[in-house]
């Protein structure tokens, strides 16, 4: 996978966790399950 492939698919993970934190709430709830825990963000 090319440097801009991976570029495009760290932002778009980003952009997805931010979304679905705002959809749940913000980052007050314990239950986005435990992906977003466990797996580094660059």
């Amino acid at each position: 996978m090319s440097d801009l492939m991976k570029f495009f698919v760290a932002s778009f993970e980003k952009l997805s966790r931010i979304n679905s934190n705002q959809l749940n709430g913000g980052n007050n709830n314990n239950n986005d399950g435990p992906i977003f825990e466990t797996v580094p963000m660059d």
